[in-house]
């Protein structure tokens, strides 16, 4: 389930507070009846609806411009990932097909250059 936009949420609220039941909010957002008791929970903690921060580094690039950078590492380092590949995929008898020489290219590519971007920063 996606999460409620911030505006759902206060919606949610409203319904409560005019004294929907948990499950009747919870069918009207389609969304589960613990969802709508962590919101009333969380509003009465912090007073707030707004979604809490989440741990870790934030993105530094989009999905758009990950598969950019993949495209374009790969195009410039084709070869150099084709043979790095092959010597490191060492399995009796299995062939190894084109979709998925390019698909662990482009995972090594896209961390390689995350890490630089990260790097740099």
């Amino acid at each position: 389930m996606p999460r409620l936009s911030e505006n759902e949420r206060n919606q949610a609220l409203g319904m409560l507070m005019v004294g929907a039941t948990k499950q009747h909010v919870a069918n009207a957002f389609g969304c589960s009846v613990s969802t709508v008791t962590r919101l009333a929970q969380r509003v009465q903690a912090t007073g707030s609806v707004r979604d809490h921060s989440r741990p870790g580094q934030p993105r530094v690039t989009n999905r758009r411009q990950d598969q950019q950078m993949r495209v374009n590492h790969l195009q410039k380092n084709a070869q150099v990932y084709v043979n790095q590949v092959l010597a490191d995929v060492v399995v009796p008898f299995m062939q190894i097909n084109f979709p998925m020489v390019t698909g662990h290219c482009s995972r090594m590519a896209l961390d390689h250059t995350r890490q630089g971007l990260h790097n740099s920063s």
